[in-house]
């Protein structure tokens, strides 16, 4: 929703349950449009020893670069080339 309304830098972002389950990880999905729209964007997780931060990074390891999907395709070779 950010990125919709023009927001172009978010620093830190905290997800919190509903139902008494305060701060939990934001969802697969969630993870990967912060890395896209804000690579730099850092995350409030808990509990485990307590809430703390991370960079989104590490929240998605080895994911793929949202610029990888911009590059032009390679055109296929034709028959006979």
């Amino acid at each position: 929703a950010a990125a919709t309304q023009g927001v172009t830098e978010l620093e830190t972002i905290v997800a919190v349950g509903d139902r008494g389950r305060g701060v939990i990880p934001p969802c697969g999905r969630c993870r990967q449009v912060l890395q896209d729209y804000f690579p730099s964007i850092r995350v409030i997780v808990g509990p485990a020893d307590g809430p703390r931060v991370v960079p989104i990074g590490d929240l998605l390891p080895e994911t793929y670069v949202w610029a990888d999907h911009q590059i032009d395709p390679v055109p296929a070779p034709r028959p006979g080339d």
